[in-house]
C-alpha cells in the first residue's frame, strides 16, 4: 500500500482506471454489500469511490446512496487512515465528538453507526471504501467480523479489476468490429481478402490484402491453396464451393489455415461467380481474419472463469468464518441451531432418533489462570480433536468458551455415556491429565420433541452431572463407571460450606433466592453422595420451594401445606431435626405415592423434580425452638447406597447451621421491619406535613401503600356520613377516573370499618370489581378518629395469595399517619371555615353601608351565603311591593309548588306573624311542620328566616338543599339570620335616604323658584331646565354621578343673583358697563356661596361658576374656551339658552322652537360646543316630533 502522505494526484490517476457511475454496477458488487450487511448484522452497506470533489456510490444494500460532496462523507476519513489501520469504526456517532454534529447524524438519515475499510488497488492506492451503516448504535465489531469486512473489501477490488479487464476486452472487441466494418465498406480498397477461383478451384485473382496474407502472387495462374488448408480442409472447402456454384447460394463459414507456422481463423463469404452469360464459372471468396477476436473471446472467458472461481473461494471462506469456530475449526452455535432443526425435521418424517450431548469442561478457567491462555487453547483444540474422533459419525460443535455439543442421528455404535468417557480419556492421554468434563444427554422423541426443550433438558442434566462430580471429588462418594475421584476426602469441603453459611449470616438485609440457592449448593457439596437437592421455607402457613440444584426452576415458588411436608418426611417426629433416609428407586416411588396423594402434584414432581430418577433421598428439617422453619432434601440419581451414616450426620450438622442462619435472619427481619416501619412513618409524616385538604392526605396515603406493596392494586374509600356511603377517591392506577361507591353495610369493606380492626378477607364480587380482578384477597385497614369513621385503605392480591405480617404492619403504620393528618386537616378546615364565615359576615356587613337598592344588596347577600353554605337554592321575598330575588337552581316542580304559597296571603301572614318560629330543618321531609307541596318538590333541607324593618316583618330569606342530608352546615342558621338582619337594615336605611332625598329635592326646588320670583323668570323655568338637563344627560350616556351633579346645578345655576342689587337685577333698561360687570359676578359669587354647603355635588358647583363660559373663550367669569370648560357647564348652557329663547319674558316674546334651534346652530362653535350642539338639536327635534 502507498504511504498515506502520497499526493492525492496519484490516487486520482489510479481511480480514473475505474468506472465511477453505479449505472454499470455489477451484480457481484451488490452481492458483496449484501454479504457485508448480513454477516455483520447491520442495517445496510455501501461501496463508495472517492473522487477529487465527490463520493460516488457504486453499489449498496438497504441504504440508498447518491453522489455527495467529499467533505461530508465518512468514507473520506476511511481512505485517510494511517498505515496499518484497516478499519474506521464509530459505534455511536451521537457520542463521538467529531461526528455528533454531522449533517448525516442530526438530519436524515440519522446515521448512528459506521464502520468502513479502504479499497486498495493492486498498486496500493485507497480509491474508496466498503462500509456498513445503521440508524441505531451497535457494539464494536469483533476481530472475526473485522476480518470479514476487510476480506470483502479485497473481493470488491478484485471485482473492480475484473470489470476493468472486461471493459478493456470489450473495448478491444468493439474496435475490431469497427475495423471489420470499415474493411467491408472499403472492399474496393482491399481491406478484406478477396479471392476469385474458377470452377476447378484454381485462383484466378486476389486483392493485395489476400496477396499479402496468403503469400500468393497476383497474376500467377493455376495456384491452389492446398498447402494452406491441408488435404481434409481443402476437400471440405472445395465441396462448399461446388455447392455454391451448383445452387447459386451464398455461404459463410470459418476457415482455419496455417500461415507462417500459425493457425489463423478466417470468416469466408463464398458467392457464385457468374459470367456475363449467367453461367457460373467459379466463386468469389471474401475473407476476414477473425483470429484476434477469437483469441480475445477466449481470454475473456478464461478471465471470467478464473474470477468466478476466486469469488466462490471467497464465499466459501466467509461461510466458513460464519459457521465455524476459528480456534477449533468445529462448527459453531449458529451452525448448531441450523443442523439441530434440520435433524429434528428429518427425524419426524423418518422416525429415527436424534441424540444431543452437551459437554462442559470443568478445568478450563483454572488452566488459563495457572498456565496461560495459550495452554488453554491447546486444551480446547485437543478436546475438540478427541470429540471428532469419538463422535466421527455425528456432528460436533463448539458453543463458545468451555461448552461443546454433539448431535447424533440414529443409534450410536456404543453407549453415549461410554463415548463421552472415552473422549475424556483420549484428552488425558494427550497430556491433559487433570481434565474433567460434565455432560448431559437428551434424546428425541424419547425426552423431548422441540429443539428448545431438547437443549434445555440436556443442559439441565449436564448441570446436575457437574454438581454431582464436584461433590464426588470432595467427598469420595460412590462413582459411576468410568470416573474416578481426583482429590482425597478431607473436611475441607465441610469447612468451606460452614464458611459460606457464616458469610450468609454476616449479610445485611433479607435473604433472597440467590442466598438460599447458595446455601443449598453448599449443602449438596458438603454432604457425601448428594448430587441434587431442594430447599423449602415455611412462609404463611405453608412451605414454599426457594432453591433447587439439579432440577428445573419450575419448582421455585411452588407451595405445599405443612401436612404434605410432614408426610414427605415420614412418620417420625421431625421437630427433633433428625435426618430421614430413603434408599432405592422403588422405595422412593412407593414413599411418594403415600406422601403425595395427588396424582397431578406427583406428575409435577416427576416432570420438574426427576422423581422417577431418584435412587436415594435424605430429608432433614431445619428446627429452631421446636419449630420447623425449613426442609432440605438431598438426592442421588445414580446409586441407591449413596448416603451413609456420616452423610446423615453431615446433613444434620448443616441443618443446625441453617437454623442458626434463620434465627439470625428472623432477628434481622424483625429489626428491619421495625426500621422500615419507622422509615415509613417518617416519610409519610413528611409527605403529609403540608397537606391542607383530605385529597392532599388520601392521595399520598394510597401512593405510599402502592410503593410499599409494589403493586397498583390499592384504593382509598372516603366515608361520607351524610350519604352513608364509602366513596372511592384515590386509585393506585391514576389512569382510571370512573366514580365508584359502596353503599352502607354492603360487603367486607363495611364489615371491616365497623370492626375498627385491620382484616384480611376474601373479596366479594363487588369488592373485586374495584380492582378489575375476578378473585382477590383484600387487606382492609379502617381509619377512625375517635368515634368518627374517616374511610378505609384497601389493598388487593390476585386470587388467594395472602399479605405478609410485615406488609400488614407497614400499611397499618401508613394508615395511622393518615388518621393524624386527616384529624389535623379537618381541624384546620373547620378553623378555615369559621374564618371564612367571619370574613363573609364582614363582607356582608360592608354591603350594609352601600347605597345600592335593597334588591341588589339582597341578591349579593343570598348569593354569597348560598355559595358558602353549599345550598342548591337561595332567595329573598319582599312583601310590599311583592318582589323576589334568587340565586342557584331549583327544579321546575319547586317553582310550581312555591307559586301558590306566595300568592296565598294566609300562608304568608302565618310566616310573617311575629310569633311564628324560624324554620331550620336538616331533614325537612321528617319535620312535623313540613309543607307537603315542598316535600313533593324535593326539598330535603330548609332554612327560613324573616326580615324585619322597624319592628315589622317585611320579607323572608330562605336557603334550600335538594340532596338528602342528615344535618345542615353548622353556620346555616347563624349566617341566614345575619343575612336577614342586613337586608332589614338596608331596607330601613334606604327608606331613610329616600326621605332625605325628598326633603333635599323640595329645598332645591323651593330655592330655584324663589330665584325665579326675584328675577321675574318665567314660571316653571327651574323645573323645565332640570327636566331637560336630566334628559340630555341620559341621551349623552353620562354616569349617575354626573347626572346628579348636573341636576343639582340646574336647580341652583343662578343662585349668585341673590347677591346682585335689585337696581341692577331688576333694571328695565340696558345695563351700562359697570352694571354689566357687576351682573357677571353672579356666577363666581354663586359658586362661592354653594362652596359652604357640603351636600352640594362638586359638579354642581363647577356648573354654577362656568355655565356662562363660551366655546370661543369670550365668556365669563374665567374666559375658559373649548374643552377646558367643564362638561356639565357646556351641557347646561345649551339647555338654559334654549329655554330662555323659547320662554316669554317681560322684555321679549317667546321664540319658536325652530327659531331657537336655528340660533343655537348659528352659535355652534362660537358660544356652544359644536359636537354637543348637534346632539342637543337632534334631541329637541325628536322631542317635538
Amino acid at each position: 500500500m502507498k504511504d498515506a502522505s502520497s499526493p492525492d494526484h496519484d490516487r486520482l490517476l489510479a481511480l480514473a482506471r475505474y468506472v465511477l457511475s453505479n449505472s454499470s454496477s455489477s451484480h457481484a458488487l451488490e452481492n458483496i454489500t449484501q454479504l457485508a450487511a448480513r454477516f455483520l448484522g447491520r442495517q445496510g452497506a455501501q461501496l463508495n469511490l472517492i473522487s477529487e470533489h465527490q463520493q460516488h456510490t457504486r453499489a449498496h444494500f438497504n441504504w440508498e446512496g447518491s453522489n455527495m460532496p467529499r467533505e461530508l462523507c465518512f468514507c473520506t476519513h476511511t481512505i485517510s487512515l494511517p498505515p496499518g489501520e484497516l478499519l474506521l469504526e464509530i459505534p455511536d456517532t451521537a457520542l463521538d465528538a467529531h461526528f455528533k454534529q454531522h449533517p448525516l447524524v442530526v438530519d436524515e438519515p440519522h446515521l448512528r453507526y459506521y464502520a468502513g475499510t479502504p479499497l486498495y488497488t493492486p498498486d496500493g492506492y485507497a480509491i474508496g471504501s466498503l462500509c456498513v451503516l445503521d440508524t441505531r448504535p451497535q457494539a464494536p465489531l469483533t476481530s472475526e467480523q473485522q476480518l470479514i469486512l476487510t476480506q470483502l473489501a479485497e473481493l470488491a477490488v478484485i471485482e473492480l479489476e475484473r470489470e476493468r479487464a472486461t471493459q478493456a476486452l470489450q473495448a478491444s472487441f468493439q474496435q475490431q468490429q469497427a475495423h471489420e466494418a470499415r474493411l467491408q465498406a472499403m472492399m474496393a480498397h482491399t481491406t478484406d481478402l478477396v479471392i476469385f477461383r474458377d470452377s476447378a478451384g484454381m485462383i484466378l485473382d486476389l486483392n493485395p490484402a489476400a496477396e499479402r496474407v496468403l503469400g500468393y502472387r497476383r497474376g500467377a495462374p493455376g495456384q491452389i491453396d492446398l498447402e494452406l488448408f491441408g488435404e481434409e480442409e481443402y476437400i471440405r472447402t472445395r465441396a462448399s464451393e461446388e455447392h455454391v456454384m451448383r445452387t447459386g447460394e451464398h455461404l459463410r463459414h470459418e476457415r482455419r489455415i496455417h500461415l507462417s507456422g500459425r493457425e489463423r481463423v478466417f470468416e469466408a463469404d463464398t458467392f457464385p461467380l457468374q459470367l456475363s452469360s449467367g453461367e457460373v464459372d467459379g466463386v468469389i471468396v471474401v475473407a476476414r481474419d477473425l483470429t484476434e477476436r477469437h483469441e480475445l473471446q477466449q481470454a475473456l472467458q478464461a478471465a471470467n472463469t478464473e474470477l468466478e472461481s476466486r469469488v466462490q473461494e471467497r464465499t466459501n471462506a466467509l461461510e466458513n468464518l460464519a459457521y465455524r469456530d476459528p480456534l477449533t475449526r468445529l462448527s459453531n452455535r449458529r451452525a448448531f441451531d441450523l443442523i439441530l432443526d434440520t435433524a429434528l425435521t428429518q427425524a419426524e418424517h423418518t422416525g429415527t432418533a436424534v441424540h444431543l450431548v452437551i459437554f462442559d469442561l470443568d478445568e478450563l478457567k483454572a488452566m488459563n489462570d495457572r498456565f496461560g491462555h495459550t495452554r488453554g487453547d491447546e486444551f480446547l483444540k485437543t478436546f475438540s480433536s478427541a470429540l471428532g474422533r469419538v463422535f466421527h459419525q455425528g456432528s460436533v460443535f463448539r458453543f463458545g468458551g468451555d461448552e461443546f455439543a454433539v448431535i447424533f442421528e440414529g443409534e450410536p455404535p456404543d453407549s453415549l455415556l461410554d463415548m463421552a468417557a472415552q473422549t475424556v480419556l483420549l484428552t488425558r492421554e494427550s497430556g491433559f491429565l487433570l481434565v474433567n468434563a460434565s455432560f448431559g444427554i437428551a434424546s428425541s422423541p424419547a425426552d423431548a420433541v422441540s429443539a428448545s426443550d431438547l437443549l434445555r433438558l440436556a443442559d439441565q442434566r449436564m448441570l446436575r452431572d457437574k454438581i454431582a462430580k464436584r461433590a464426588a471429588r470432595h467427598m469420595q462418594a460412590p462413582q459411576p463407571t468410568g470416573y474416578s475421584t481426583t482429590t482425597p476426602h478431607t473436611p475441607a469441603s465441610v469447612l468451606e460450606a460452614i464458611r459460606a453459611t457464616l458469610h450468609l449470616l454476616a449479610q445485611e438485609g433479607e435473604l433472597d433466592d440467590v442466598a438460599w440457592k447458595g446455601l443449598l449448593e453448599a449443602a449438596v457439596v458438603s454432604v457425601p453422595g448428594a448430587e441434587a437437592g431442594s430447599l423449602t421455607l415455611f412462609e404463611e402457613r405453608g412451605f414454599v420451594y426457594r432453591a433447587q440444584v439439579g432440577f428445573s426452576d419450575a419448582l421455585l415458588g411452588m407451595r405445599h401445606s405443612v401436612a404434605d411436608a410432614h408426610a414427605w418426611y415420614g412418620a417420625g417426629d421431625w421437630q427433633t431435626g433428625r435426618a430421614r433416609l430413603i434408599e432405592g428407586a422403588d422405595a422412593v416411588r412407593e414413599h411418594s405415592r403415600v406422601a403425595v396423594d395427588s396424582l397431578e402434584q406427583r406428575e409435577v414432581y416427576e416432570r420438574y423434580g426427576a422423581l422417577r430418577q431418584l435412587k436415594a433421598n435424605v430429608s432433614v428439617p431445619v428446627v429452631l425452638n421446636g419449630e420447623v422453619l425449613a426442609v432440605i432434601n438431598l438426592d442421588n440419581l445414580s446409586h441407591e447406597a449413596a448416603f451413609d451414616q456420616s452423610a446423615l450426620q453431615t446433613a444434620e450438622e448443616f441443618a443446625a447451621l441453617a437454623a442458626a442462619l434463620l434465627s439470625d435472619y428472623r432477628r434481622r427481619a424483625r429489626e428491619l421491619a421495625r426500621q422500615r416501619e419507622l422509615e415509613v412513618l417518617v416519610r409519610v409524616s413528611a409527605t403529609l406535613r403540608d397537606a391542607r385538604t383530605p385529597d392532599d392526605v388520601e392521595t399520598p396515603l394510597c401512593m405510599e401503600a402502592v410503593k410499599l406493596l409494589e403493586t397498583e392494586q390499592v384504593v382509598y374509600l372516603r366515608h361520607l356520613p351524610d350519604e352513608e356511603t364509602l366513596q372511592l377517591t384515590v386509585r393506585g392506577w391514576p389512569s382510571e377516573t370512573t366514580p365508584r361507591s359502596v353503599p352502607c353495610d354492603d360487603g367486607p369493606l363495611w364489615a371491616a370499618l365497623h370492626s375498627r380492626r385491620q382484616q384480611q378477607v376474601r373479596a366479594d364480587a363487588a369488592s373485586a370489581e374495584l380492582f378489575h380482578l375476578p378473585e382477590a384477597t383484600l387487606l382492609v385497614t379502617p381509619l377512625w378518629a375517635g368515634e368518627q369513621a374517616l374511610g378505609v385503605l384497601v389493598a388487593a392480591h390476585r386470587a388467594q395469595a395472602p399479605f405478609t405480617d410485615l406488609e400488614a404492619k407497614l400499611i397499618a403504620a401508613v394508615a395511622s399517619s393518615g388518621v393524624s393528618a386527616l384529624q389535623r386537616v379537618r381541624a384546620e378546615q373547620g378553623q378555615a371555615e369559621r374564618v371564612a364565615e367571619l370574613h363573609l359576615l364582614a363582607d356582608l356587613a360592608r354591603l350594609k353601608g352601600a347605597l345600592d337598592p335593597p334588591a341588589q344588596v339582597a341578591q349579593r347577600c343570598v348569593a354569597a351565603a348560598r355559595t358558602f353554605l353549599g345550598a342548591d337554592y337561595a332567595g329573598y321575598l319582599h312583601l310590599d311591593p311583592r318582589t323576589a330575588v334568587s340565586d342557584g337552581s331549583a327544579p321546575s316542580s319547586f317553582h310550581a309548588a312555591v307559586a301558590p304559597l306566595i300568592e296565598d296571603s294566609q300562608e304568608l301572614d302565618q310566616l310573617l306573624d311575629p310569633e311564628a318560629p324560624r324554620i331550620v330543618a336538616g331533614s325537612y321531609p321528617q319535620s312535623p311542620d313540613a309543607v307537603p307541596a315542598l316535600v313533593r318538590a324535593g326539598v330535603q333541607g330548609l332554612v327560613v328566616i324573616p326580615v324585619v324593618d322597624r319592628g315589622r316583618r317585611v320579607g323572608l330569606v330562605c336557603f334550600i338543599w335538594f340532596q338528602p342530608r342528615r344535618t345542615l352546615p353548622s353556620a346555616a342558621e347563624t349566617l341566614a339570620t345575619r343575612v336577614a338582619e342586613l337586608i332589614g337594615r338596608v331596607i330601613e336605611r334606604h327608606a331613610y335616604i329616600e326621605d332625605l332625598k325628598n326633603t333635599r329635592e323640595g329645598a332645591l326646588l323651593a330655592l330655584g323658584m324663589s330665584l325665579e320670583l326675584r328675577d321675574f323668570e318665567t314660571h316653571g323655568h327651574t323645573e323645565r331646565v332640570v327636566t331637560l338637563s336630566t334628559r340630555f344627560a341620559c341621551h349623552l350616556g353620562l354616569k349617575d354621578e354626573e347626572r346628579e351633579g348636573l341636576r343639582q346645578g340646574a336647580y341652583l345655576h343662578d343662585v349668585g343673583k341673590l347677591a346682585i342689587p335689585d337696581s341692577v337685577l331688576l333694571k328695565p333698561g340696558k345695563l351700562d358697563a359697570e352694571e354689566w360687570r357687576l351682573m357677571q359676578t353672579h356666577a363666581a359669587t354663586g359658586a362661592d356661596m354653594i362652596q359652604r354647603i357640603p351636600t352640594i355635588h362638586p359638579i354642581a358647583r363647577s356648573l354654577i361658576r362656568h355655565h356662562h363660559e363660551r366655546w370661543d373663550g369670550r365668556g365669563y367669569p374665567d374666559g375658559l374656551a373649548g374643552e377646558d370648560i367643564p362638561l356639565a357647564a357646556r351641557v347646561f348652557s345649551l339647555v338654559d339658552v334654549y329655554d330662555a329663547l323659547t320662554s316669554e319674558r317681560p322684555y321679549k316674546r317667546p321664540w319658536t322652537p325652530a327659531e331657537a334651534r336655528e340660533e343655537i346652530r348659528r352659535q355652534a362653535g362660537a358660544q356652544f360646543d359644536p359636537a354637543l350642539a348637534k346632539i342637543f338639536l337632534e334631541l329637541v327635534e325628536s322631542m317635538e316630533e
